[in-house]
């Protein structure tokens, strides 16, 4: 567990990153470039999950979160929660919903969140299909009583949005 620099390692009961490393952890996806490899991987081969996490006084490790940490390197944004959304296919049964937070001031538009999603995958022929189909702008998201993002909350508001509801409609 390392803290957002991937700098220090966090002590116990201190949240982080989980990054991980070993000889059943893979090295890279084919075709590569040395950008996206960095992106993936620290400069001395610890896989970055994406998730946050903490160990307890006994070591053990308690994953909290998905890090969402590919999307704010866009400019103008404060917060992400990425949800799946039913919809009428047979075939998928459900699309994934981005939920975004821009920050107060700055704005940020669907177009410049989408074309950067698009820039986080090799292959373009999987694009359509790994990046969000929908993008939603939210002024601030609920939180639970502990204050982390109530993604539940963000979920049921973004199929109200779209029309949606939470059973999924296969036919």
């Amino acid at each position: 567990l390392v803290d957002e620099s991937q700098q220090e390692v966090v002590e116990p009961g201190q949240t982080g990153e989980v990054l991980c490393r070993g000889p059943h952890v893979f090295t890279g996806y084919l075709g590569m470039d040395q950008a996206a490899h960095d992106n993936v991987f620290t400069h001395d081969g610890w896989f970055r999950t994406t998730d946050v996490g903490f160990r307890n006084g006994k070591g053990e490790l308690h994953v909290q979160r998905y890090y969402l940490r590919w999307l704010y390197p866009v400019p103008g944004v404060a917060g992400v929660a990425v949800g799946n959304v039913p919809v009428p296919d047979s075939i998928k049964y459900q699309e994934l919903c981005a939920c975004v937070m821009p920050q107060p001031g700055i704005g940020v538009t669907e177009e410049e969140v989408r074309e950067f999603c698009k820039t986080l995958y090799l292959d373009p022929e999987t694009v359509e299909s790994a990046v969000p189909r929908y993008y939603l702008f939210f002024d601030r998201f609920p939180t639970t009583v502990t204050g982390k993002t109530d993604r539940k909350t963000v979920l049921t508001s973004a199929l109200r949005t779209l029309g949606m509801t939470d059973a999924c409609p296969a036919k």
